[in-house]
Formats: C-alpha cells, sequence, structure tokens
C-alpha cells in the first residue's frame, strides 16, 4: 500500500511537471537581419462624421470601419478616408442593433459583422450588415476553478476578440482575490488562464486557453502588466504576446505550443515598480504605465505573412516602436509615433492608428508599404 501510494504522488508530480512543460515552446530567436531601418507613413484624416468618437478602428472586407460604441453606428470609408455608408444604429429592424451600446467588434472569417453588447449579448450581421443571428453567452453556475470558463469575465477594456472557424476568442480575467495579480501572484501567474473560446453558433463558454510565461511568476515588477495580446490566422494558429515579456508565443489550433520568439524592443525605459497590495497599486499604476517601456499590440497580416508588435517605450521618448518579423526572424525595428497599432492590410498597404481624438473629433491614421 505504501509502495502504491508513493508511486501515486511520483506520478502526479511527474505529469504536474510535463504539463508545465508543454505550456509553452523553448525560445529559438534566430539571428535578427535588421533589413527595415526605418518605414515611411502617410498620414491622413477619415471624413468628418456625426459621431461620439468613441469607439474603435478596424479593416474590414477592403474598407476602413470605424465602430461608434455609444450610438451603435458602423461608418465604413473607403482606404483613402471617404465615408461610403453609415451602418446600424439602435433599434430592432433588420439592419438596426438592439443594444444600447458596443463593447466590442469582431469582423469574422467570412466577412460578417459580430458585435458584443453590455450584458454579453451577441449579434450577427453579414457583410451588407443584415442581421443574422443573435444570442446570449450561456454562463453557468459561478466557479473559482480556474479550468472552468465560467469563473472569468470578458476583458472588457482589453477584449481582442478573434475568429476562427464557428469559435470566437477573447482576452478574459477571474475576478477574485484567490488568483488576484497583486494578492495572491503565485496562484494567478500559475492557474490562470488568459483567453476563453465561445461557441458562435449556441453562445456556449467552451474553454479556457494559454497561460502566462513564467517570467511572470519570477519578476514581481510585471505583475500589473498583465494583458495579454494575441491573433489567430485562417489555419487556426495562434500568436500570443504579453505586456511585460519580450517573447511571442505560437500555438496550434489545439493551443499546443509550437515556436517562442522575439527580441526586447529599443530603448524601452526600464522604471521598475512593484506593488505589494492593492493600495500601492491603486496608487502608483497608472505612473508606472506611462513611465516605463511595455509591448502594446500584436498583429498578424495573414497576405504578406509579417507579424508586427508595437510597443511603448515611455513617456520620456518622443516616439514609440514597431517590430516587423516574417518567419520568426526581426527584420526591422522601426519608430514610430506614440501609441500607434497596426490595424491591418488593404493591398498595398498596411493601416495604423495612434487612436481617436474624442476631444477635436477627428480620426487621424497612418498607412505605409514594406
Amino acid at each position: 500500500m505504501r509502495n502504491f501510494v508513493i508511486g501515486v504522488i511520483v506520478s502526479f508530480v511527474l505529469g504536474a511537471c510535463q504539463q508545465e512543460v508543454k505550456k509553452f515552446a523553448e525560445i529559438k530567436n534566430y539571428p535578427r537581419k535588421d533589413t527595415l531601418q526605418k518605414i515611411i507613413l502617410e498620414h491622413f484624416s477619415l471624413d468628418n462624421i456625426p459621431s461620439s468618437y468613441v469607439g474603435e478602428l478596424a479593416i474590414a472586407n477592403g474598407n476602413i470601419l470605424f465602430v461608434d460604441s455609444r450610438f451603435c453606428w458602423v461608418f465604413e470609408f473607403t482606404p483613402e478616408g471617404k465615408l461610403k455608408k453609415r451602418h446600424l444604429g439602435q433599434g430592432n429592424g433588420p439592419s438596426e442593433l438592439p443594444a444600447g451600446m458596443i463593447d466590442g467588434y469582431a469582423c469574422l472569417q467570412d466577412g460578417s459583422h459580430f458585435f458584443m453588447g453590455p450584458s454579453n449579448d451577441c449579434y450577427v450581421f453579414d457583410k451588407n450588415f443584415q442581421s443574422k443571428s443573435k444570442f446570449m453567452l450561456k454562463h453557468k453556475e459561478r466557479t473559482i476553478n480556474p479550468e472552468s470558463p465560467d469563473a472569468y469575465t470578458l476583458y472588457y477594456f482589453n477584449m481582442g476578440l478573434k475568429n476562427y472557424g464557428n469559435r470566437l476568442y477573447s482576452t478574459v480575467m477571474i475576478d477574485d482575490p484567490v488568483y488576484n495579480f497583486i494578492v495572491s501572484p503565485e496562484e494567478c501567474f500559475r492557474d490562470v488562464h488568459v483567453l476563453m473560446e465561445i461557441n458562435l453558433q449556441t453562445g456556449e463558454l467552451e474553454s479556457v486557453k494559454g497561460y502566462y510565461p513564467d517570467i511572470y511568476r519570477k519578476d514581481p515588477s510585471l505583475r500589473h502588466l498583465h494583458f495579454a495580446y494575441y491573433d489567430v490566422d485562417k489555419s487556426g494558429n495562434f500568436y500570443l504576446a504579453f505586456e511585460g515579456d519580450s517573447t511571442i508565443y505560437t500555438f496550434d489550433s489545439e493551443f499546443r505550443p509550437l515556436t517562442a520568439f522575439g527580441y526586447a524592443g529599443k530603448e524601452m525605459s526600464k522604471k521598475e515598480a512593484v506593488f505589494h497590495s492593492l493600495k500601492e497599486f491603486q496608487k502608483g499604476y497608472a505612473q508606472n504605465r506611462r513611465e516605463r517601456g511595455i509591448y502594446t499590440g500584436l498583429k498578424y497580416i495573414e497576405d504578406t505573412g509579417f507579424l508586427f508588435r508595437t510597443y511603448q517605450r515611455g513617456e520620456e521618448h518622443d516616439t514609440d516602436g514597431l517590430q516587423i518579423y516574417k518567419n520568426q526572424v526581426l527584420i526591422g525595428d522601426v519608430e514610430v509615433p506614440k501609441h500607434f497599432k497596426v490595424l491591418g492590410y488593404i493591398p498595398p498597404y498596411y493601416y495604423g492608428s495612434e487612436g481617436i481624438d474624442e476631444e477635436n473629433e477627428s480620426i487621424s491614421l497612418h498607412r505605409f508599404q514594406l
């Protein structure tokens, strides 16, 4: 009996170790080429629109979209920024959105449009913005089990909704002190997942995927830099990155680890801070985020095979950075305007934005070629 118990314990420990090893691939960096020393950004503005100027920008079906989250409008622009048409709006008609606000948007692989409302109400419209389906996310009984999707809430400030097949993905968090990144960082960064898989046909929360890399358990100064960024290609391969980690991780459609690679950005300020309590966090979090270098976005362009990662250098710098990878090789690390993010690709241009100027009611974009 004693030998049996020992055997069970050993098997459990070995199984746990094997599971730990399988979370991420071994980091392997190819020599950087830096063949791109700079990119030429062409600045232009979208036509003025009667809008709240609160929402998000997207590239969809060869055009630029501005999704007005307050009025539930979708403004469609040409690649040159000329207004083509305004779609949707609040209402119950076949081309209206019966939601008070839009909390999240995704262009689906077939060109359809997905919208999420403030009450986990979900809507799918076709390419012409005619209603196709609607459903509610189906939560079961609340739990704090990190292996259950029902333990998580969508990360509304950084959902990053993406689609593959009949599944939708979002970044998530557990809102419970048992797995809080300040109160219980060991448990959080060991057990908590970062993505949720949702069935687009039924609204079922099917599974949670992805973990934090070990660097988050080893370096306390990264705890509050816990946002994850990701993208999914047409084959279902995932590209995953984190605010405080210079490595980019890839996984197949079953979320089995494939590769891990990446170089640190140039001249990123290393003004580290460690918050030992929620009070310290609330007092110093915003300032430290402005001061230090962090990674801010990830975008894979299927048509050309380029992977873009943006990063913030810190408020003492006048510019931010953009890394350009091809087949895991860093071919360029270039300067870009502050808060720059890559939105997508409309041949022959890549499009990016510094955000929406709500105060001056204007939307400016940049485009560039490689």
